[in-house]
């Protein structure tokens, strides 16, 4: 009866094991990163690119966990420029930094965050892992504001299927909007964090 009820222990703790190991997640970090010209300090906005990959870089530098994914996607007035993927591993983190460090793109175009935002919801996040999303302006979306409002008002029902935090990232005054401020208030799992004053507050 002992060793029957020994067995039934350990047939328990085998299940849970297993379960609790069917339902970790892995994390993913992904920068949506504005790149247009605004940032290096086009007709007259302040030029904060150089802060912005140091912090970035900070940031990334900071995730211990290797089994972390490292996305980032600069963009314009488009979905993306690129996008580069990396585990968070000291090999996987000084080639995403690199990248980084050395971009550089010189075109003059308007700032679209509807379609990055998008692009990240139907192509990146995934149910099978825990995403942070860090989305990087110092602008507003002057492409296509109206879609950006229909995509906003679909992730809470996003973030129910996957799971899912953001987190908007200001970089200067000019990107702030207080009608956007309000409707980010009010969504689930959609943070404002205003780095116009600090731009360290972009680092965790």
């Amino acid at each position: 009866m002992k060793r029957m009820t020994a067995f039934c222990v350990l047939s328990l703790l085998f299940i849970c094991l297993a379960t609790a190991q069917g339902n970790f997640k892995d994390k993913r970090i992904t920068y949506l990163w504005d790149v247009t010209l605004s940032m290096k300090g086009f007709k007259g906005s302040p030029n904060i690119w150089k802060d912005v990959v140091r912090v970035m870089t900070e940031d990334i530098n900071k995730i211990n966990d290797q089994r972390t994914e490292i996305v980032v996607v600069p963009f314009q007035n488009s979905a993306y420029c690129e996008v580069w993927r990396e585990q968070a591993t000291p090999q996987g983190k000084q080639a995403i930094i690199k990248k980084i460090k050395s971009y550089d793109k010189n075109n003059e175009t308007g700032t679209c965050i509807s379609a990055p935002l998008e692009y990240a919801i139907k192509n990146i996040f995934t149910v099978d892992k825990i995403d942070i999303m860090k989305l990087l302006t110092d602008g507003q979306d002057n492409v296509n504001p109206q879609r950006l409002n229909q995509v906003l008002s679909q992730w809470c029902d996003m973030t129910k299927q996957k799971d899912v935090t953001g987190y908007y990232i200001t970089l200067t005054a000019a990107a702030r909007n207080g009608e956007l401020t309000r409707r980010l208030d009010a969504i689930c799992n959609f943070e404002e964090i205003d780095a116009s004053t600090d731009l360290n507050g972009i680092a965790d």
